[in-house]
């Protein structure tokens, strides 16, 4: 919450601007009568001091390009008065009563501009603000789940045993075996697409290999894919504009911004009072579509290792060395063999470095995408070494003017996010294209395995998984595995897999299993 809840605003000199011809630099005399320009124009004092300065070498000299860039920005931070040198003004020492502020108009014939002598401003001051209701708010929220999380630690009793990992459903369905998928052992998520269920016929099958990518439902595969998409083509526009709207088309550091490339935001707010807050808001919407990434690049791993871990109890009866595996569950007390984590679906190892790298990358997002508030200052040259003063001190002077709100693009940063996230879906794709451990001998070449789940998690599909013999009692709280337990050797071959404490056979591909 970062540059949303606590945020930094800064002021810069409202420059003023003359156009002059090379005689007012060689010191020639200007007449009484000279009048203030209009909005940011030079009056005849600090005309004046500032001819002395040229004289002395105290004004900084800029070539025309690089004149024309320093000032055509939102606003200037280093020079707080500018002289615009023509070569059409030779018989005049200066444009009388123009103005030619590039922030408020572009500068009128720039061919005409030889060069520019600048004077340098102050060191700019900072303010940190703080939006106060924001930070309420977040504290209230974070406050309630603090609370509800401590009276769900020491409410529930040790005895309760919710549905959160696969091993609580396999729990769950062989103790209490749902009747409407009997006999319909190699059920399929595709079968009830297609009103196929509940089964009436023994089925056969098909050993086909499976990739990770297929465990992921279809409509999850949309959701990642939209935000993704959505993600990287902001990223790449706010790029392009950042790029496109500086005149060196130079990356900015993280935190720093172009005055060139702001997206300006509407400001309503008094020039002191609750300036900027806004912005801040609305520079933290981003972070919204970052966790919306997170949640669907979870989602997305959470298929990957739920189907993996359900394809290790057939893979266990295909080697003939394996042992059957303990159910993995949720509850703090767990029966018999059985084994509690402190993960639900994605192990420490992956769930870590999604938290960690979206992490980062959010701290980068709030150094990519920030608010920019400027308080515009008076600039007014005197003979004194600060060139902003006013008789009633730079807080007053900051109020003349309404403050800047924008929205401020770090190039680097943004290329740092684009990286990012074209790195992160490379990895979760490459790793989707890791298959399941086949469910037969390796000398029969079997290639697929019949406990991985195509399309995603299934009630239905798990429950037909678990109907085991009857001689079998109380396998939910044994290592398991899942194979065929029952063979028949009638004409019709039809034979029945299952869970079972012992050993379980591997399934043969073109054999009917109900």
């Amino acid at each position: 919450m970062y540059n949303a809840v606590v945020f930094v605003s800064k002021t810069a000199p409202d420059f003023k601007a003359a156009m002059v011809g090379e005689s007012f630099l060689r010191g020639a005399t200007l007449s009484d009568d000279i009048s203030n320009n209009k909005g940011s124009g030079l009056n005849r004092p600090e005309l004046l001091v500032l001819q002395q300065r040229t004289a002395r070498g105290e004004l900084v000299r800029l070539s025309t390009p690089a004149c024309i860039d320093q000032f055509s920005g939102a606003f200037e931070a280093e020079y707080s008065a500018v002289l615009l040198v023509s070569k059409e003004l030779e018989d005049m020492s200066l444009a009388q009563g123009s103005d030619i502020n590039p922030i408020s108009t572009p500068v009128p014939d720039r061919s005409s501009i030889q060069y520019c002598l600048a004077q340098r401003a102050p060191a700019p001051t900072c303010e940190v603000d703080l939006n106060a209701p924001l930070l309420g708010s977040v504290a209230l929220v974070n406050s309630i789940a603090l609370v509800a999380a401590v009276a769900v630690l020491f409410k529930w009793p040790s005895s309760f045993h919710p549905l959160v990992t696969l091993g609580d459903a396999i729990s769950s369905f062989l103790q209490d075996p749902d009747p409407t998928t009997q006999g319909a052992c190699l059920l399929s998520k595709t079968d009830i697409w297609h009103g196929r269920w509940p089964l009436t016929t023994a089925k056969c099958w098909v050993s086909r290999k499976h990739y990770w990518l297929r465990s992921v439902p279809f409509p999850l595969w949309i959701a990642t894919a939209t935000v993704w998409a959505v993600c990287l083509g902001l990223l790449a526009a706010s790029l392009a504009h950042a790029l496109s709207m500086d005149p060196s088309a130079r990356l900015s550091p993280p935190g720093s911004a172009s005055p060139h490339a702001l997206l300006a935001l509407p400001n309503t707010a008094p020039a002191r009072a609750g300036t900027g807050t806004g912005g801040a808001l609305v520079a933290a919407l981003p972070q919204l579509l970052l966790a919306a990434l997170y949640l669907t690049a979870n989602a997305l791993l959470t298929s990957y290792h739920l189907s993996h871990e359900s394809s290790l109890f057939a893979a266990a009866a295909a080697a003939p060395t394996a042992w059957p595996r303990p159910l993995r569950v949720s509850s703090a007390d767990p029966a018999g063999a059985q084994t509690s984590s402190l993960y639900l679906t994605l192990p420490h190892s992956v769930s870590a470095v999604l938290v960690c790298l979206f992490a980062g990358l959010s701290l980068v997002l709030s150094q990519s995408v920030f608010a920019v508030v400027v308080r515009r200052v008076e600039a007014r040259v005197s003979s004194s070494s600060s060139s902003l003063s006013s008789p009633a001190g730079n807080a007053a002077a900051a109020a003349t003017a309404p403050p800047i709100v924008a929205l401020g693009l770090s190039g680097v940063g943004l290329v740092v996010l684009l990286a990012a996230l074209v790195g992160l879906a490379a990895a979760v794709l490459g790793m989707g294209l890791r298959r399941a451990p086949p469910a037969g001998p390796a000398k029969e070449k079997t290639l697929g395995n019949p406990m991985v789940l195509p399309g995603g998690s299934c009630s239905a599909v798990i429950s037909a998984r678990c109907h085991p013999l009857a001689r079998e009692k109380g396998l939910w709280m044994k290592p398991v595995m899942w194979g065929v337990v029952r063979e028949d050797g009638g004409p019709l071959g039809i034979s029945h897999c299952g869970f079972t404490a012992g050993r379980a056979g591997p399934l043969e591909a073109g054999r009917s299993y109900a």
